[in-house]
């Protein structure tokens, strides 16, 4: 076991052995131990088993009905509290009684602007965030945490030393109908709370002094932490000159990705691009080589889990699909015919897109691309809104199917529609060139300008001891222009294709994979 604190540490798990009790055939899922029971759920139904004595065997002791599917359970002072995946909160009691519904509370009605209003209109502009989580350090008069809160989708997570405060904040937010759905309220000293990393889209402070920020090295590191890649930002309100110093700090630290700005008396610490040496994994096979193989040298043991369950659970469904991709800290997830995204750093669900006939998707720099009924759709990766198609042209023949395999390379879209490998503009969709296979079919991987293609017999066509129908052609494109730079003959063995599910054709095609460090071109059979 790891963790992401430091220094990091490995602790040895000691090993244990247990012997079967009893067995209870069930469709339910147990969620907790409590006294002698177990308590278990499904969907529409809560139910508890009686443990038995030793030999004995267990039974249901009781159930009940339930709108919707349990997602967690807590038991104490005699009672069972139960939230589905829906968000809906039940109790059970031990005494019979008249079941009561509670709604839940609405936002009250914003109390009338004041200049806290327009600081956070300001800040929420300034950064450019609506929606995920937002650290603010120390209370102060809370109003900057309500209208945050008021104005945006955020949410906020405050951190204040002031027992008494923390109390009294927490009142008043919950009669607001803000507090648990929107703002939560921490008691202790940011300095010291084990906080984590690459969480926060936003961090505020009404009172910077008043939350322990002393400016120098080790705390500006610290707050740094807490940002978010790929945008997160820190606005802190500080004076010119205090701004100066800590510019210094920062400099002299040389934190990659920071960057310190001044804007309407307000001092932004941002945090740009990536996790250093991190990569992305945009096609499925992990980059437009087709090499299966990461360039990430930011993930090393130990490791600890920065995120687990929560929302990404309740939206989507269990599945088995395509490896999920990773670009720009997104985390693109296809579930059936589905299509969700993810904040790869906190696991926050962030959209849903329903598709067609659903096939391989890639996340690019700044689009995902997803073919959906043989077209390939351009997608805002942020949104998942739809910001263009592009379909195969119409004058292949025999193709019926569209775009089958798709690869992004600089901004360029190089595909496979039957026998055909295209290479299109990836935002107009225009195409460059055109490259016809001679066989049954092609697969192609993509180096540096240039493009490495197979033209290849299937199993079904192919004849043992026939020298011809065991050939294939390696053919190396300029990317360009399509144009053939050089071409070779590979012989296969004769094989005889193997019983396979119908989703994994790729047990018996031919593929490439180029590797850039080394120059070398890979080709395999089975």
């Amino acid at each position: 076991q790891g963790g992401w604190g430091s220094p990091h540490r490995l602790v040895q798990w000691p090993a244990a052995r247990f012997e079967q009790a009893w067995t209870l055939p069930s469709d339910l899922k147990v969620h907790i131990k409590a006294g002698s029971r177990l308590y278990a759920g499904a969907r529409g139904t809560v139910a508890a088993v009686d443990l038995p004595a030793a030999g004995g065997q267990p039974h249901i002791g009781w159930r009940a009905s339930i709108a919707g599917t349990p997602a967690r359970m807590l038991a104490g002072d005699g009672k069972l509290l139960v939230v589905t995946a829906a968000g809906m909160l039940c109790c059970f009691g031990e005494a019979p009684a008249p079941s009561r519904n509670h709604p839940a509370r609405p936002i009250d009605a914003a109390p009338p602007a004041d200049t806290w209003t327009t600081r956070a209109r300001e800040i929420l502009e300034q950064a450019g965030v609506r929606e995920g989580y937002c650290l603010a350090l120390g209370l102060g008069s809370g109003r900057l945490v309500e209208e945050l809160a008021r104005q945006s989708e955020l949410q906020i997570i405050v951190i204040d030393s002031d027992a008494a405060r923390v109390a009294a904040s927490r009142k008043r937010f919950h009669a607001a109908g803000l507090y648990g759905s929107r703002i939560h309220v921490v008691p202790g000293d940011w300095r010291m709370l084990r906080l984590p990393p690459l969480m926060a889209s936003l961090v505020v402070s009404e009172d910077l002094e008043g939350s322990g920020f002393d400016g120098q090295g080790a705390m500006v590191e610290r707050l740094f932490a807490s940002l978010r890649p790929y945008g997160g930002a820190a606005c802190l309100p500080v004076s010119e000159l205090q701004h100066t110093a800590l510019d210094q700090v920062i400099q002299s630290a040389s934190i990659p990705g920071s960057r310190l700005t001044r804007s309407e008396n307000r001092t932004w610490l941002l945090r740009e691009g990536g996790l250093p040496d991190a990569a992305d994994w945009q096609h499925e096979s992990g980059d437009a080589a087709h090499t299966f193989a990461s360039q990430d040298r930011a993930a090393r043991p130990p490791f600890g889990v920065l995120w687990f369950g929560g929302e990404i659970d309740r939206v989507l469904p269990p599945f088995k699909g395509p490896v999920p991709r990773v670009a720009a800290g997104r985390m693109f997830l296809q579930a059936g015919n589905e299509l969700h995204a993810a904040d790869i750093y906190t696991g926050r669900h962030l959209w849903r897109r329903s598709l067609g006939r659903a096939g391989q998707f890639v996340a690019a720099d700044r689009e995902l691309y997803a073919i959906s009924d043989g077209v390939c759709l351009r997608l805002d990766p942020a949104k998942g809104e739809l910001l263009g198609t592009i379909a195969a042209p119409a004058s292949l023949d025999k193709t019926p199917g569209g775009w089958e395999e798709i690869r992004v390379a600089g901004d360029a879209l190089i595909g496979v529609a039957g026998k055909h490998l295209m290479c299109l503009d990836r935002t107009s969709g225009q195409l460059r060139w055109r490259f016809d296979a001679e066989r049954d079919g092609i697969s192609f991987a993509v180096g540096k300008n240039m493009v490495y293609c197979v033209d290849y017999w299937l199993p079904r066509h192919r004849r043992r001891g026939d020298a011809k129908s065991e050939e294939g052609t390696i053919i190396a494109l300029d990317a360009g222009s399509g144009k053939v730079v050089w071409q070779t003959t590979a012989a296969t063995p004769a094989v005889t294709e193997p019983p396979k599910p119908p989703d994994l054709p790729s047990l018996v095609t031919p593929q490439l994979a180029w590797c850039e460090a080394s120059g070398v071109l890979l080709f395999t059979r089975n």
